[in-house]
């Protein structure tokens, strides 16, 4: 083969040009062969464990599981999400389980009120009382009881508030110091 005689520098770059074309579609031949010679999957077919009824069963299993929580807080929101899911379905397993989470969060602001939390160094947190999270998770599915349990609630808190009232009232020396209302040093004269 004789030896090619570039005479300037525009023949020079159509030979790397034509260079690069072939390199190109050698390239393209070469990945399309390999994808033709791969053998094309089957379908596969859908389990049988993979219905609905095994969902739902899944569900009420991590309710059971949420038993071992030891955060409220996480429970709760667990509780909530797999109620919400269940309802469609399972309308009185979800009424249960927005009760359950309903009372977890009532027993929880029972113990702790409005406490502040540490979150690490220097953040002092205010966590939203659980039980207006779960009203609100039922009144996305029936706002007639999710008014109710408001009701129930803001008749609990009027309660409190009039126990400590007469718990204070003026005549008394010292309020003492109780739970539900914090330490209080007032004295009446």
């Amino acid at each position: 083969m004789p030896a090619v005689k570039l005479k300037d520098s525009t023949s020079i770059s159509i030979l790397v040009s034509n260079l690069r074309f072939v390199l190109v579609l050698c390239l393209v031949a070469t990945l399309n062969a390999s994808s033709l010679a791969q053998k094309k999957a089957t379908p596969v077919a859908a389990s049988s464990s993979c219905n609905r009824e095994n969902a739902l069963e899944i569900l009420e299993q991590q309710i059971a599981a949420t038993k071992t929580f030891d955060d409220s807080m996480q429970r709760i929101a667990v509780v909530i999400r797999v109620a919400d899911m269940l309802w469609p379905y399972r309308n009185e397993e979800a009424r249960a389980s927005f009760i359950e989470a309903f009372d977890l969060a009532t027993n929880d602001f029972k113990e702790k009120g409005d406490e502040h939390r540490r979150e690490g160094v220097g953040l002092v947190t205010n966590p939203p009382d659980q039980r207006y999270t779960v009203i609100n998770a039922i009144a996305k599915r029936d706002l007639s009881w999710a008014k109710k349990l408001t009701d129930e609630m803001l008749k609990d808190s009027q309660s409190e508030a009039d126990e400590g009232q007469q718990r204070c009232a003026p005549g008394k020396q010292d309020c003492g110091e109780n739970p539900k209302y914090g330490k209080l040093a007032i004295t009446f004269r």
